[in-house]
């Protein structure tokens, strides 16, 4: 199978050979850059331009590998931060230093996968294991249906007090977990042509992941080759109940794993490349959260778009939300009133609003971002707002403009547009606490 490696926004150096169709799930991560017709009048070939989306892209016979713009090491740090994974980027920059050659992009795009596992790996801990009814032998204490051949078996053979009988029972010993258990097994036992990346993964990754591993105690990995089968036809057929629906994100992501260690079946047939995405936006938006929840302390406290809806104690913040939406739904306005943060001033019970901030993983602002984040600041009585953007150069880029309402003599609200460099993390965070420090302290 042919591999492509690009970057986000970037376009595939070559043509793809298309010959059933484009997949129209493929569509959300990719834009068209050209098409035409093959030479040969079998199907057509495309050019494609990545969106922001890192992950892996099965295309027929051809994967395409689409990577973070900026370094592995920086996107590692970032995803484990937005994930609340805590880790120094040194750790990382071990990793993406590992491997030569073709061998080396494998590896770093691998460690990602593995951070990956290892987050969604956590849901089994929260919610549950995933069982299914199996029968079950048991002897001496009757439990089920009773098997009367091999009870009248074991009283001719003086054993009067057994009696066999079968019964179902839940059992977590199932294709799904076989297959997880086996992918952390290869993982961690060396299962990999190059394992040099697992040894100078951050010691708390590693212990984590045994640890996970021991959670399949008691799990038996027979055919490997029939359980992964079966996996496949299960995420296909999507024969997992909505309870456990969490299974299809670590499976999924088991395979990829396995398709990319080149693991291969004594039919010599390899395990099937699976695609596998992470929207670079939510992960921006969730490590900005992080780093708010890190640097803003008392008096003030920092509330996103998903925690004030769970929390009583933010009952004023739902109040406000509620009292300015229906203002928002009497005005026809198509902006929602669901800003990504908002930073309080909290005095015993009240609540006051001093700084609505919105994340975009983009380059550079549309005007639809600015008339959003000034409907932000106008319904929520904000005068200070904060857009946070990406940049991907060296330099930090820091601009102030205001906007004075027409409407309301004498009205101002300040928005101060931060594009911090994706580049150097620490710069990004030290930077971010600083001007936000500037706006509250004024």
């Amino acid at each position: 199978m042919k591999k492509i490696i690009v970057k986000e926004w970037d376009e595939t150096p070559e043509y793809i050979p298309i010959y059933q169709g484009f997949p129209r799930e493929l569509r959300k991560y990719f834009e068209f850059s050209d098409i035409r017709p093959r030479t040969d009048g079998n199907g057509f070939e495309v050019k494609l331009k990545a969106k922001q989306f890192v992950g892996i892209y099965p295309i027929e016979d051809t994967v395409i590998v689409v990577e973070p713009k900026i370094p592995l090491a920086n996107f590692l740090y970032i995803l484990s931060r937005a994930t609340k994974y805590k880790v120094n980027i040194k750790e990382f920059q071990k990793i993406a230093s590992v491997g030569v050659t073709d061998k080396e992009r494998t590896n770093t795009i691998f460690s990602f996968l593995l951070h990956a596992l290892n987050v969604e790996l956590e849901n089994i801990r929260k919610f549950g294991f995933l069982k299914r009814p199996k029968f079950t032998d048991s002897t001496g204490v009757i439990k089920g249906k009773v098997i009367i051949n091999k009870t009248l078996q074991n009283w001719a053979k003086g054993q009067l007090t057994d009696i066999a009988s079968k019964h179902f029972e839940l059992q977590k010993d199932t294709p799904e977990n076989r297959v997880i258990k086996f992918t952390l097994e290869q993982i961690l036992t060396g299962g990999v042509d190059d394992n040099k990346f697992v040894e100078v993964l951050p010691k708390e990754l590693k212990d984590s992941l045994i640890q996970k591993y021991k959670w399949f105690q008691g799990i038996h990995l027979g055919n490997i080759q029939n359980d992964i089968k079966e996996v496949e036809n299960i995420i296909q057929h999507k024969k997992i109940s909505k309870s456990r629906e969490y299974y299809y994100s670590i499976l999924n992501i088991c395979l990829v794993i396995l398709s990319f260690m080149e693991f291969e079946f004594e039919s010599q047939k390899r395990v099937k490349t699976r695609g596998f995405s992470v929207n670079m936006n939510t992960v921006f938006e969730k490590y900005v959260d992080s780093i708010l929840k890190d640097i803003i302390e008392p008096p003030y406290i920092v509330v996103d778009n998903n925690e004030f809806k769970s929390q009583d104690k933010y009952k004023v913040f739902r109040k406000l939300f509620a009292d300015s939406q229906q203002r928002e739904d009497k005005r026809n306005s198509k902006y929602t009133i669901k800003p990504d943060y908002i930073i309080f001033y909290k005095e015993n019970s009240s609540l006051q609003p001093k700084l609505v901030l919105d994340a975009k993983y983009e380059e550079n602002p549309t005007s639809d971002d600015l008339y959003q984040i000034i409907t932000y600041a106008l319904r929520l009585g904000v005068r200070e707002a904060m857009l946070i953007l990406p940049s991907f150069d060296e330099e930090n880029h820091i601009e102030t403009q205001v906007f004075t309402s027409p409407l309301h003599e004498g009205l101002k609200i300040n928005i101060k547009i931060l594009r911090l460099s994706l580049l150097s993390s620490k710069r990004f965070e030290e930077t971010l606490k600083n001007e936000i420090h500037k706006v509250l302290s004024e």
